[in-house]
């Protein structure tokens, strides 16, 4: 079976900057984040990444960085806005190898949010620190419009499923699903959110309900062995489904 590491490829603005590490995706979101004031000028308007995965061995152990200037506006303007700090979110973890300094591997969401979001690195980095071979991987499987404080919010990310595949064992790790931003932890804003559209990104990373079909559908269209979980990114096929891209078997 063709190892995980040679699935990922190199599919725009690398998110990592673990020397070596070359096996990573990264999808931008379609619509920036945008940020407007009640007075109706624009706060902040940047891209955010709505998939970020990267191909993770022991020597890339704590090789990231923190989150720098250039990130952070978006998180400082939704920190004004909901009256709650909100922050520039690596999608792959700093100590995983991911970049703090790139919004090819940020997204913004609130301080809590976040520290939800660490329920699923925690084992990853373990792992990691403990001599495996993983693939970790978040994505944004949702974005949604929301107006707050008197401020109108459009593209926020909503939804995040984040996971990890230990190539070592050939065994699926951790996948857990999260509400966040409008749609997730908001008991500490200074006004609750009002959401108007919901938008799917067209990332297709798995949850568990879904893992069943969607392994049967990569066995079907990629013609997979199956040997196990971990096959699922043994190709181009589960590469592009990952993505949404249309694959080469249709």
């Amino acid at each position: 079976m063709a190892s995980l590491q040679g699935a990922l490829k190199n599919t725009g603005t690398k998110p990592t900057v673990a020397p070596g590490q070359n096996q990573w995706l990264q999808k931008t979101a379609r619509i920036p984040l945008r940020i407007t004031s009640p007075a109706g000028a624009n706060v902040a308007t940047n891209a955010e990444s709505d998939l970020a995965a990267a191909y993770v061995t022991p020597a890339h152990y704590n090789t990231g960085s923190t989150t720098g200037p250039a990130v952070r506006p978006n998180g400082q303007a939704l920190s004004l806005a909901t009256g709650y700090r909100h922050v520039a979110g690596h999608l792959v973890n700093n100590h995983l190898g991911g970049s703090g300094t790139t919004m090819a591997n940020i997204a913004t969401f609130s301080h809590q949010d976040n520290m939800d979001h660490k329920t699923t690195e925690a084992p990853a980095k373990a792992l990691v620190n403990g001599g495996s071979d993983i693939v970790y991987w978040t994505a944004i499987k949702e974005r949604a419009d929301y107006s707050v404080n008197g401020y109108t919010v459009t593209g926020a990310a909503s939804k995040m499923v984040a996971g990890w595949f230990n190539e070592t064992t050939q065994a699926k790790g951790t996948v857990s699903t999260y509400s966040i931003g409008p749609d997730g932890n908001t008991a500490n804003w200074t006004g609750a959110p009002v959401v108007g559209k919901r938008r799917a990104t067209g990332v297709n990373a798995p949850d568990e309900s879904s893992w069943p079909s969607l392994k049967s559908s990569l066995l079907a269209l990629g013609g997979l062995a199956a040997a196990g979980t971990a096959a699922l990114l043994s190709s181009e096929t589960a590469r592009n489904y990952l993505l949404g891209e249309p694959s080469g078997n249709e």
